[in-house]
């Protein structure tokens, strides 16, 4: 029917052509977005983009409760019981999608071979360029918006909060204070609550403000950790002075309660703070350029190391925000046997178009947020 069709016009674009610029047009696009784009890229270096899944959602078990481990002597009688070790968290699966069209009269004034090409690779280029820079702010946004329904489960999906900091005097919640360092999580991500000692246990260091100290795994094994970044609470006297401060605060108590495994292995903020960084560190010599990171070896060249953890921007990162997590746990789940698919191009006889959708039915997945750091500015911290 192609063929017949397109016959009209010049009798050269066949259906074999048509194939080939569908695929030629899936494999632009997952090739500009793995190339393009920093987290995407990574997830595709480490395999952790999952093709062919199934099912009505993503779920997954997390670990919340470590057995009790207790002395023995070799010889005291065994006492045994059974433990409920896991939660389970889910997600459902989302999309986007683009699409364009090319009217009869279009291909009629691109009769040529050469205008023909022309034509489609334009075709081609328009919906690569729109669904790369559709796709880079969805690493970020929040999934669980109202005004989001459709939209992946970025990383804002785990800035979970009420508007309070938690008060370093007693370790207690308290409305916003500007000389507070932590948030107090607050919400749910994946359908499990992100608020401290939900599930049980409690801060083991009671002399100490959480995440300081020691607490039992249940306490906060889905609690992100969430620093108001520019309050009076970690010093320096500019911003990119507070950046450093905040960000080597985060680096190492993000790391509470696991291995290092679960360390935090990069941090990405907005250009104007990466800037202000940059400048900072700089000037103290504290701050080595990257040569040998993964970002530098994938050909993000602009990146640069605090405390071993590879550093850089993106552009669709909200101002004010900073994001420090393993790459490791998280992941890119696809319905598809690719990251995308791809309608047509299709012939409507009565709008006289063809026209093609590309999408992608997928979401994010992040295991854990309790190993995840967020750089939030004070100015968003509101009920």
């Amino acid at each position: 029917m192609a063929e017949q069709v397109l016959g009209l016009f010049d009798g050269r674009l066949t259906e074999r052509q048509l194939q080939s610029n569908r695929t030629k047009l899936l494999d632009g696009i997952t090739d500009a977005c793995t190339r393009n784009l920093q987290m995407m890229a990574l997830l595709k270096s480490q395999g952790n983009i999952l093709y062919g899944q199934d099912g009505f959602g993503m779920f997954w078990k997390v670990k919340y409760k470590l057995h009790q481990v207790v002395g023995s002597n070799g010889e005291r009688a065994r006492s045994y019981r059974q433990i409920n070790q896991f939660k389970t968290a889910r997600l459902d699966y989302r999309g986007y999608e683009a699409n364009d069209t090319i009217s009869r009269k279009e291909l009629k004034q691109n009769r040529g071979d050469s205008a023909i090409i022309k034509i489609f690779d334009n075709f081609e280029k328009n919906l690569i360029d729109s669904m790369e820079q559709g796709l880079g702010p969805q690493f970020y946004v929040d999934g669980d918006n109202p005004a989001n329904p459709d939209s992946w489960h970025g990383l804002l999906s785990m800035v979970r909060h009420n508007g309070e900091t938690i008060e370093a005097a007693n370790n207690t919640a308290r409305a916003r204070n500007d000389a507070d360092r932590v948030i107090a999580p607050e919400g749910t991500y994946a359908g499990l609550d992100c608020g401290l000692g939900t599930y049980g246990g409690s801060q083991t260091e009671t002399n100490v403000t959480w995440p300081e100290g020691t607490a039992n795994t249940e306490y906060d094994f889905w609690s992100p950790l969430m620093l108001q970044w520019d309050g009076t609470g970690f010093t320096g006297a500019t911003d990119g002075a507070k950046l450093v401060d905040a960000l080597q605060y985060g680096l190492i108590h993000a790391q509470r309660n696991t291995n290092k495994n679960g360390s935090i292995s990069n941090f990405w903020t907005d250009r104007t703070n990466f800037y202000k960084l940059k400048q900072h560190a700089t000037s103290l010599q504290t701050i080595e350029v990257t040569t040998g990171g993964e970002l530098y070896k994938l050909g993000f060249k602009n990146t640069i190391e605090v405390d071993g953890v590879t550093c850089s921007f993106e552009n669709a990162i909200p101002n004010g925000y900073g994001f420090g997590l393993n790459m490791a746990d998280m992941e890119l789940h696809c319905l598809d046997d690719d990251m995308f698919e791809i309608d047509g191009p299709e012939w409507d006889m009565d709008l006289q178009i063809w026209k093609t959708a590309v999408q992608t039915n997928s979401n994010l997945l992040y295991k854990s947020p309790r190993n995840v750091l967020f750089l939030v500015p004070k100015a968003a911290v509101t009920a």
